[in-house]
């Protein structure tokens, strides 16, 4: 299985050369540009579509979902050191954190909330699988508002480009000179971004406890776990709601 998806993912990259080289850099740049627009944007609207799902019941569906696999994880881990629920130290926690199967970015995350936090996740009489359950489903509805406003900018964008290519050819000189080696190039970068993205959604359904067995395969892949657990966008997204 992981040799198949490190294929597929080579296959998919080769795909987008070729088309790139017949197609042209500027043909290629359009959707690109269109993708990085639609990340920063993303960022910049994500408050909004946050505030609306926190109406909703998902975050708490989650934080059930993985605290519930957190649970059994560190049951099975206290089973084997022999301790109390009340005894569960920091080590075991990261343990249970980096087995629900999510990226390592999440983790990583988690992770370091909890070491600064670590009175309140790990102290006695504290539920630290509710905890860190409620921890990892904040960042992942997080990651969905993100990934919503996201595609409906590319959607948005796409109607734009296709409005424009009816009325009128872009062309732009010094783009068009580029031919097929910017193609080729812009054509590489744009099979990046969209396994990046599309990594970034079975990381995000990964976080709420879903495909946790394609996930698991994934990571354990060349590519595919470089991908998954170093997704550009992921760190991108934690790396903004660390900072602010």
């Amino acid at each position: 299985m992981s040799i198949i998806i490190d294929l597929v993912i080579v296959a998919f990259i080769v795909i987008f050369l070729i088309v790139g080289i017949k197609r042209g850099f500027m043909l290629m740049l359009l959707p690109l540009l269109s993708i990085v627009l639609s990340i920063i944007l993303g960022f910049a609207l994500k408050g909004t579509i946050r505030s609306l799902l926190n109406k909703t019941p998902i975050e708490e569906k989650i934080s059930t979902s993985v605290t519930n696999l957190l649970r059994k994880t560190l049951d099975e881990s206290i089973e084997e050191t022999e301790v109390t629920e009340e005894e569960v130290s920091q080590e075991q926690g990261e343990k249970a954190v980096k087995e629900t199967g999510i990226p390592k970015y999440v983790a990583d995350m988690v992770k370091n909330w909890a070491a600064k936090n670590s009175g309140d996740v790990y102290g006695e009489g504290t539920d630290t699988a509710s905890v860190l359950g409620a921890k990892v489903a904040s960042f992942a509805v997080d990651l969905i508002a993100f990934l919503i406003i996201a595609v409906i900018v590319i959607i948005v964008l796409l109607i734009i480009k296709v409005i424009i290519k009816q009325t009128r050819e872009l062309r732009i000189p010094v783009l068009h000179q580029l031919g097929s080696v910017g193609g080729a190039i812009a054509g590489v970068a744009l099979a990046l971004v969209i396994l990046y993205g599309i990594t970034f959604v079975i990381g995000l359904l990964a976080s709420c406890g879903l495909l946790t067995n394609f996930a698991e395969a994934f990571k354990k892949s060349l590519l595919g776990g470089f991908l998954y657990n170093h997704n550009l966008i992921g760190k991108l997204v934690a790396l903004v709601k660390e900072k602010f």
